[in-house]
């Protein structure tokens, strides 16, 4: 029998196919034999022929037919689509649509933009391959706004506009639509479309179907994405988003200019994009800049003129270009004046010079600059003078002064006479007060009473006045007195006593035209104050006065009496005494002398009081003593008749003993001398040297001056110092410390703890700490190494403390040992260190590798360890392969059996031998060898079926993998419920080839039944017993018939039901179900469809009360019957509504009801059946039921919050509320504010508060005031804000009384609601200004004044007050008029009148009234130069032919002509003028004057006016003529220098401010700390003023000189000026080299620090900052610290500074740099290991534990004490442990440490209680107990008790009723320790007490002893702690 087989390819996936075979013979077909295959299913391929449709400007209806190759049945497309023009997006946009749909429509697209779409398709394999790319476009629609529109104003005219291509054009753009509008009228301006050609240059942004036009597009962050019909959609999104890369023309932007614009003025601009049509525009407002003002001000005036001031004011211009400003300018006769700027339109200049003339410019200006002036011209009229000049003191006497001064320097006028004035200062009485004239005329001041100025007015009222009174109110006066020139005789007659009282009639004649003056004041006290004044007059008036404060001089006093004194202390003396009985003035001081009577050595002091306290006298010395008292005139005669003779008493010594000195020093003994103190203030008794090394201090006494120190430790540095004694004491002087150290010897210890560490297997780290008692200076250390079994030995010396040992043998036992020397030679060798070198691989493979077979595949290899190990073999690792397989084994012994290798093999193998640092890569030599054959190793493989039929099969499997040998045959075993079934198959082909398939078909099976199946493989010696794996077949299935059965469904809840049936009676295979769920509405689809097996389903999250229907389809693989659909109608239950009613509308009906309606729910989930409200109020609640959805509520309180719950009922229930708040209208007050009160009240206001009203129904909006004013019965209102409740009613009038009352308003009114009323009667004011004030001249002397009352008085006039000249008078409320006499002719007079009551007094009103006038001269004559220099220019002239009046001064005018000019024609040409006046005449003579101040080489022009006190004449003619020229007058201006780079300065300036001529420059430019650098450069006034100097040197600083000179370079220097040198540094930069000879010196005895010394960097670049070491530790590399070096010492050759926060026994690497202004300098590094001691005393002591009542844990035998948290250090080194020691009271001074068990049982000692523990770490605020961690119980072993423990350190119980101390003690890595203070006392309690008495006594018993109550704690908290060491808990265990 022969098995055929053949292949058919090309079928279609997932069909089936039924393959029909028929034997053909030679005549005819035989019967054919038939099988049905269904093919596997595969992805699909890619839908074919895509196509798009526009639906609008944002969609594409996309369509496509199926694939070419579904390969299955399609369950979905998948649709994926991106933008790609204008913008290319990164992520796709999926959307998932149905099979039976070929077409999608895409929504929300942009407009104008080309899409990327692909589509592909679904089946039950996954999805397939996309389609090609398809590109559509969508329509274009109105672009969006352009971008980052933004206005520039190029000038006040145009603008300039910019922006950006939009970011979604939406389409071509083919313009774009300008339009400017005015912001406020909103007229269009311009209306402007410009193509978009015009405005760009790149290529325009378009977009189409085609990818070539895509090189533009870029990548934009758009989330904008389509959407689909289809509900299933996933954004597909890259992990890594594109980068953005924005073409050119997106980045371009785009500008047009708009001109022909108004200035200062605000357009509003439109810009948008054009396709087809217009799109969205973006605006933007700008304002245009300001422009020059068109026209100057107008309507120019001036007012209120004075004689220092007057005011101008203008109109804006007609033409406004900006927002003005405007700038005023005022030239005066010496030139320019001011120059302000204001926004007002008017300007006040003050502060002027009287009688002057003024030009005033004014302009309007803008941001753009100033418009056309405008001016005009003012004249101040005269004012009095100012004070006189350089008032002084020529000579002082005691009875006279003489006083000098100078004309007022501003006179104001011509001065006619001066007075002087002297007072007392102490009495304030007037001694002299005299008028000085010039023509031997002296006034004299005379006061009258008020009958005098009555008679005299009736005299004169029928006289006849001379001239007309003209008032100028602008001209002001002040002469503080009123004078008269009348004699005696020409008084007239008055009846009565009337006199004239003089107060002074001596004459003083001066020349009062002198340009200094002077005068003698004769007749004075001496010794005495006294104050002069000297005021000037001109004819207007007297000006202010200049005061001079003067002493008299003093006499000698006498000498002082009764001098005595008392002892204070052995250097003070209190010497006091009485003054002098003629002091002859003020004693200013006292003067003490004193004389040393042993050394006559003498010295004085001065004291200001009666007595002096004599300080740093020598102790016990003799003193002669006197005392002199003083005036400024002098000292009195030395009292020597009173000498005081002083004896200061014994002390201390106050110098120590001097010389201390070294006289010989060994290495035990050290021999001194010394001298005797400077100071011993007494008798010294003995000497005491005290000496002390680090550690101890020792005091020896000496009678001598000398002493041998005996005993001392060999190399120690002790300190020395000797101290003096008299019978006192020492004093404290101790002479200088004396550092001396003893000499050196060999070590007497050998270098202690010696470490190691491998480096590797041949080098070890050797580390060991230098000898604790070194005796000198290490020199050199020796190490000697030795092998442990050898005999060879070697020496190394070296001086460090960590040193590298190498070529060591690997694996090998050493032994070292270290000894240091001096220089005295070596000391004591340590103890031996044994040491081990590290493992490393072997050197050598094992040896003898063999192997032995012992049965079929049985072998055995066997082999011998390396030579070489190198350490310890923890395995060997053999390995085996052959042709199939490798396989490596590791083994602890020397032998290996294989058990499990492949029969009829040939294997090969070698092995290699480990240690823990690996093999070493030495292999041992290969051995080969072959196993015996045998049955099969496997089965056969990969066993699979195919059904044929339902009732056939075809196998196929894969050859055993291991035959190990020739497969005869194949065995199928399969069965099923009737039994197991046996077929075999013969083996066919090479069976050796383990890839090749082999098959066989099995027929006759059940249909749609279950198989189990497995194969075996069969040589010559059977199968082996190796069965493939057993598989599962089932036969094929069929459709089912029949529908389900029982279908039905239950509510579970109003959301959820739950359907079940059961599957068909015949479903004839494995049947599923098709299941959908749809709403019962027409037209709804499907919300639900899926597939499921089972028979019951519960559908959740359905809709509550609606209408479903449900279908059921059976189907198996084979296919699903629709003929056999099932459906059901479901309907879920009802349930409270989801969602609360919707408020709708909400409306006041009145202020006590509203209206409220709403909506039922969105979601009512069933029937509503009714509505259910809450209303909350202040008052009460209200809950209303009702079936409408509106409701009224009525009887409300007005302006009241509300809250209203609506909920909507259904038969299940009340659901969710809606909540509305709300207020109520509001009403008028029902009540009025309370409480009005006055608080306060003033003339014109009141300060009135108030209560709230207790009703006010609304929001007060203000306060309303009714006031009554009840003198005049008007009544009136005022408003305030609602939110105060205090209020400052002002305007009321005073002295008036008022009643006031307030209410309240809302925003209907106040109801009519006032307050109480308050009464009140304002106070008194000042009254108003008086009224038709008159002033009238009369005559030449006289002037009447006339006034009515105030038209409100505000109170009782009390008097009026006439103020002239300064001076005021009083006159009666019942005057009202008053004339003034005896005035000065020709003089203007300003009168000030004012009412009084008893509030103050009124406002002034002024009246000016003059005398007759004078008039001005006429001009000098004959004006000619008599000297021209380079500066001045000297005048000559005649006086005028006229002068009618007083002659003031001559004002010489000056001008200069501009350099612009050749003529004086126009103003332009005059560049400034100037004016000088003299105030000398000389009558037909000439007169000379030189004008000072000119400029060098300058045309000038010159005229001279006189003045009378009413003003300038004619002037005369002008002259000119040129100024001779000259050096620079000043240096250049502005010289600036700056620094722009570390080696490089920049140099400006500008020309001086004068120009002499032709002006060149010489610069100059030094080094200035060295000579390093200079440098001269030349430029000339027509060259720039800047100067770039390079090539300098960092941070050094250079001065900069310019000179200006003219003519020869040469003379430069001599004739030039020159600036002020300008000093500047180049910029910093970072040193250019480290420090240098960088060396480490430790401190003796300091482990926290060492210092560092080293050379500063050579080349700083700058001010080294700081010096900074970067440090970090060894063993933490990673924690570098960086510290500013703290310097100790710097000089300019080295520094020395101290690195700190170091720690013992640590080695650090350290880097030290140096930092200036630029940054870091490089780095020098340096190492070193830090040297270790005794760890550092603790500052606590230890202390026992309390518990929360404040009683001692302790017991009969245990004392609980603290651990020491925080009380030891490790700056000193590594603390190793921390024991505890412990002593019974009064034997804590034995130096002896023993055992608990000796000093328990024997003689208490003290002993440790452990052998210690490590130092707890110390948590920064944990210091306090908080844990059984941190407590230590001493006495908590009882095993100590125990026989044999006597020698061991044990924490042994206490004796009782014993005080014990306590205390720890640390001890380092080198064995040094530090002991902690002793505690305080702790006794243990009596051994009778016990716990449970202790609890009855503290429970049942009022009164417990302490004692026993802190028993009973101790015994709790002990019963709570562990129990080892020091936490056991007592011996009595737990109660």
């Amino acid at each position: 029998m022969q098995c055929l087989n053949f292949w058919v390819w090309g079928f279609f996936f997932h069909f089936i196919f039924i393959i029909l075979v028929s034997s053909v013979s030679s005549s005819l077909y035989s019967s054919p034999a038939s099988r049905t295959v269904t093919t596997n299913v595969t992805n699909p391929g890619p839908p074919a022929f895509l196509a798009g449709e526009r639906v609008g400007s944002a969609g594409i209806l996309l369509s496509w037919n199926t694939p070419l190759h579904p390969n299955g049945r399609i369950l979905s497309y998948i649709v994926k689509y991106k933008e790609v023009c204008p913008w290319m997006q990164t992520a796709y946009t999926q959307v998932t649509t149905k099979p039976d749909s070929l077409e999608v429509l895409l929504t929300s697209l942009n407009p104008g933009t080309t899409y990327e779409i692909m589509v592909a398709a679904e089946n039950s394999a996954g999805v397939g391959v996309f389609s090609d790319p398809f590109l559509f476009q969508t329509a274009e629609s109105a672009p969006g706004k352009v971008v980052n529109l933004t206005v520039e104003a190029l000038n006040y005219s145009a603008v300039n506009l910019i922006w950006f291509l939009p970011r979604q054009p939406n389409g071509k753009i083919t313009s774009f639509k300008i339009s400017v509008k005015h912001a406020r009228s909103g007229i269009v301006v311009k209306d402007v479309l410009v193509k978009v050609e015009d405005l760009l240059s790149g290529r325009l942004p378009k977009c189409n179907d085609n990818s070539e036009s895509f090189l533009w597009s870029t990548t934009t962050p758009s989330t904008t994405f389509g959407k689909s019909t289809i509900p299933s959609r996933t954004t597909v999104t890259p992990s890594t988003e594109a980068p953005s890369q924005m073409s050119s023309v997106w980045n371009e932007p785009i500008s047009f200019v708009i001109t022909n614009l108004r200035p200062y003025t605000t357009y509003l601009f439109e810009v948008s994009a054009v396709t087809t049509e217009a799109g969205y525009i973006d605006s933007a407002i700008v304002r245009t800049p300001e422009s020059v003002p068109e026209d100057p001000p107008q309507n120019f005036a001036k007012s209120n003129i004075t004689a220092k001031s007057f005011s101008v004011m203008w109109d804006p211009p007609t033409v406004v270009t900006g927002k003005f400003s405007y700038r005023v300018e005022l030239y005066g006769p010496s030139g320019h004046i001011l120059d302000n700027s204001t926004k007002d339109h008017k300007f006040v200049f003050s502060n002027l010079v009287p009688f002057t003339t003024y030009d005033v410019y004014i302009g309007a200006e803008t941001s753009a600059g100033v418009g056309p002036k405008t001016n005009l011209t003012v004249f101040t009229p005269a004012d009095v003078p100012g004070a006189v000049s350089d008032l002084h003191l020529a000579e002082v006497e005691a009875t006279c002064i003489k006083i000098v001064w100078r004309k007022p320097q501003q006179p104001n006028g011509i001065i006619t006479q001066y007075r002087v004035k002297v007072h007392v200062q102490e009495t304030e009485v007037t001694l002299e007060n005299t008028i000085l004239e010039g023509k031997n005329k002296v006034f004299r001041l005379v006061f009258f009473n008020m009958d005098f100025f009555a008679r005299l007015n009736l005299l004169l009222s029928n006289e006849l006045y001379e001239g007309s009174a003209e008032m100028f109110s602008s001209i002001q006066t002040a002469s503080p007195v009123i004078f008269t020139s009348v004699s005696g005789d020409d008084l007239p007659a008055i009846n009565g006593a009337a006199k004239l009282h003089s107060a002074l009639d001596n004459q003083y004649t001066i020349n009062i035209l002198a340009e200094e003056l002077s005068y003698v004041i004769k007749g004075l006290a001496p010794f005495t104050d006294y104050t002069i004044s000297v005021s000037a007059f001109t004819a207007v008036g007297e000006g202010p006065p200049s005061i001079l404060t003067v002493r008299t001089h003093e006499q000698v006093p006498s000498s002082v009496q009764n001098i005595s004194y008392k002892n204070i202390s052995s250097s003070s003396v209190l010497l006091y005494w009485d003054p002098p009985a003629n002091p002859n003035g003020k004693i200013i001081h006292y003067t003490v002398y004193a004389m040393e009577l042993d050394t006559k050595k003498a010295f004085h002091t001065t004291t200001s009081n009666n007595s002096l306290l004599m300080t740093g006298l020598k102790k016990y010395t003799n003193y002669k003593m006197r005392v002199a008292a003083s005036t400024t005139i002098g000292e009195s005669a030395l009292s020597e008749e009173n000498d005081v003779f002083v004896r200061t008493p014994e002390d201390e010594p106050d110098s120590p003993p001097q010389n201390v000195e070294l006289i010989n020093v060994t290495a035990t003994e050290i021999n001194l001398r010394w001298l005797p103190p400077e100071q011993p203030n007494g008798l010294i008794t003995h000497y005491e040297v005290l000496y002390s090394d680090s550690n101890d201090l020792f005091i020896k006494n000496a009678s001598s001056t000398s002493m041998s120190l005996s005993k001392m430790k060999p190399y120690t540095l002790y300190n020395i110092s000797v101290r003096a004694f008299t019978r006192l004491g020492h004093g404290n002087q101790s002479s200088f410390p004396l550092l001396v150290r003893t000499s050196e010897t060999v070590p007497d210890s050998a270098p202690e703890n010696i470490t190691y560490r491998n480096i590797s297997s041949m080098e070890i780290e050797l580390s060991f700490y230098p000898p604790s008692i070194p005796n000198g200076i290490i020199q050199t250390y020796t190490i000697y190494v030795k092998r442990t079994n050898g005999t060879e030995q070697r020496v190394i010396n070296t001086t460090l403390l960590t040193l590298r040992i190498t070529d060591l043998m690997k694996y090998t036992e050493y032994t070292v040992e270290v000894s240091a020397s001096t220089t005295m030679g070596e000391g004591l060798r340590s103890s031996p260190l044994h040491i081990l070198t590290d493992e490393d691989a072997p050197s050598s493979p094992p040896e003898s590798l063999s192997v032995k077979q012992l049965s079929g595949v049985t072998v055995k290899l066997s082999w011998k360890p390396p030579l070489e190990p190198n350490g310890i073999i923890l395995y060997y690792t053999v390995y085996v392969w052959n042709k199939m397989s490798k396989r490596s084994v590791n083994v602890t012994e020397t032998s290996l059996q294989f058990t499990d290798l492949e029969k009829n093999s040939e294997y090969s193998a070698y092995l290699t031998a480990s240690t823990r640092f690996g093999d070493g890569n030495i292999k041992s030599d290969t051995i080969t060898f072959r196993t015996s054959e045998g049955a099969p190793s496997d089965p056969p493989k990969d066993v699979v079926y195919r059904n044929l039929t339902s009732t056939s099969i075809m196998l196929f499997w894969s050859p055993p993998q291991k035959p190990n040998g020739n497969i005869l045959y194949y065995t199928v075993y399969y069965k099923n419920n009737s039994g197991i079934f046996i077929q075999n198959f013969t083996s066919y082909g090479n069976d050796s080839d383990v890839s090749m398939f082999q098959s066989a078909v099995l027929d006759d099976l059940a249909k749609y039944s279950h198989y189990t199946l497995w194969i075996t493989a069969s040589t010559a010696f059977g199968d082996g017993n190796k069965t493939s794996e057993i598989i599962d077949v089932y036969t094929d299935q069929d459709i089912p018939d029949g529908f389900v059965e029982n279908l039905v469904y239950q509510n579970i809840s109003s959301s959820s039901v739950n359907v079940s049936w059961l599957p068909p009676s015949q479903p004839n295979g494995l049947v599923f179900f098709h299941v959908s769920l749809s709403l019962l509405q027409l037209g709804t689809r499907k919300i639900l469809s899926f597939l499921t097996y089972n028979t019951s389903i519960v559908f959740d999250n359905l809709e509550k009360y609606t209408d479903y229907i449900l279908k059921i389809t059976p189907a198996t693989d084979k296919g699903s019957s629709e003929l056999h659909a099932l459906s059901l109608h479901i309907r879920t239950d009802e349930d409270v509504p989801e969602s609360a009613p919707i408020i709708k509308t909400f409306s006041n009906l009145s202020t006590t009801s509203v209206m409220l309606s709403w909506d039922p729910p969105a979601k009512p989930s069933g029937i509503i059946i009714s509505y259910d409200l809450n209303l909350f109020g202040p008052e009460r609640n209200n809950s209303f039921s009702t079936t409408n959805n509106f409701i009224i509520l009525e009887d409300l309180l007005p302006f009241t919050l509300y809250s209203i719950y609506a909920a909507a009922r259904t038969i299940k229930g009340p659901g969710p509320s809606a909540v509305l708040q709300f207020y109520t209208d509001e009403s008028v007050p029902l009540a009025p504010p309370q409480n009005l009160t006055i608080t306060n009240y003033t003339a014109d206001s009141v300060w009135l508060k108030w209560d709230p009203s207790p009703q006010p129904n609304g929001v007060i909006m203000k306060y309303n005031f009714k006031i009554y004013q009840n003198n005049t019965e008007k009544l009136f209102y005022q408003n305030i804000s609602g939110s105060n409740h205090e209020a400052n009613l002002v305007g009321l009038e005073p002295f008036s009384p008022y009643f006031i009352s307030v209410s309240a308003f809302t925003k209907l009114g106040n109801g009519n609601q006032f307050s109480n009323a308050v009464q009140f009667t304002t106070m008194e004011s000042v009254p108003d200004a008086v009224q038709n004030v008159h002033c009238i001249a009369r005559s030449w002397q006289s002037i009447l004044v006339q006034w009515d009352p105030p038209a409100s008085s505000n109170g009782v006039i009390t008097h009026y007050i006439i103020t002239v000249e300064g001076n005021s008078t009083n006159f009666s409320s019942y005057d009202t008029l008053h004339t003034f006499r005896n005035l000065l002719s020709n003089i203007t007079y300003q009168f000030k009148i004012k009412a009084a009551t008893s509030a103050g007094d009124g406002e002034e009103q002024i009246c000016n009234a003059s005398t007759l006038p004078e008039k001005v001269p006429s001009a000098p004559r004959d004006i000619v130069f008599s000297n021209v220099q380079s500066t001045s220019v000297t005048l000559n002239w005649r006086s005028p032919k006229s002068i009618l009046g007083y002659f003031q001064n001559y004002k010489i005018t000056t001008q200069l002509q501009s350099i612009r000019c050749s003529d004086w024609e126009s103003k332009e040409c005059i560049e400034y003028e100037m004016h000088q006046y003299l105030y000398e005449n000389v009558v037909d003579d000439w007169i000379e004057e030189t004008v000072y101040g000119l400029k060098k080489y300058r045309w000038y022009r010159f005229a001279v006016a006189a003045s009378t006190n009413v003003g300038y004449g004619s002037s005369s003619p002008w002259i000119s003529t040129q100024t001779l020229p000259g050096s620079p007058d000043s240096p250049p201006e502005n010289v600036t220098v700056l620094a722009t780079s570390p080696h490089s300065i920049n140099i400006s300036w500008s020309e001086p401010v004068v120009i002499t001529g032709p002006t060149c420059y010489l610069i100059d430019i030094t080094s200035v700390d060295n000579d390093n650098y200079k440098a001269q450069f030349l430029k000339t006034n027509n060259e720039g003023k800047v100067l770039e100097i390079s090539d300098l040197k960092a941070f050094t600083r250079y001065s900069v000189v310019i000179i200006a000179f003219t003519g020869d370079v040469n003379a430069a220097l001599l004739e030039g000026k020159a600036s002020s040198p300008v000093i500047v540094s180049t910029f910093e930069a970072v040193p250019e080299d480290p420090p240098n000879n960088i060396t480490f010196q430790k401190i003796p005895d300091e482990v926290t620090k060492f210092q560092v010394t080293f050379v500063p960097p050579s080349e700083p670049n700058g001010n080294i900052q700081v010096y900074q070491a970067m440090v970090y530790n060894e063993d933490d590399p990673a924690a570098i610290r960086i510290h500013n070096l703290s310097v100790i010492d710097k000089t300019d050759q080295s520094v020395t500074a101290m690195i700190e926060g170091l720690k013992g026994g640590h080695t650090y690497n350290v880097s030290v740099y140096a930092i200036n202004g630029a940054g870091a300098g490089p780095k020098i590094q340096l190492k070193i290991t830090m040297d270790i001691k005794e760890p550092p005393r603790p500052k606590k002591k230890p202390a026992p534990v309390y518990d929360t009542n404040g009683a001692l844990l302790v017991t009969a035998t245990t004392i609980t004490i603290r651990m020491p948290i925080c009380y030891y250090s490790d700056d000193h080194g590594p603390i190793k442990k921390i024991q505890v020691l412990v002593v019974e009271a009064g034997a804590q001074h034995d130096g002896n440490v023993t055992k608990w068990y000796d000093a328990y049982f024997n003689r208490p000692r003290p002993y440790f209680t452990n052998e210690g523990f490590p130092n707890p770490p110390c948590i920064e605020g944990k210091e306090d107990l908080s844990g059984k961690e941190e407590i230590y119980v001493i006495g908590a072993d009882t095993t100590c008790m125990i026989p044999g423990s006597h020698d061991k350190i044990c924490n042994g119980p206490l004796k009782p009723r014993k005080q014990y101390l306590f205390k720890f003690r640390a001890t380092n890595v080198k064995g040094q320790f530090t002991d902690s203070d002793y505690s305080d006392p702790v006794k243990t309690l009596g051994k009778e007490i016990d716990n449970s008495s202790c609890l009855v006594n503290c429970q049942s018993y009022t009164v417990c002893a302490i004692s026993l109550c802190v028993g009973c704690r101790a015994s709790i908290a002990y019963s709570l702690l562990g129990k080892k060491d020091g936490w056991m808990p007592g011996p009595k265990g737990l109660w």
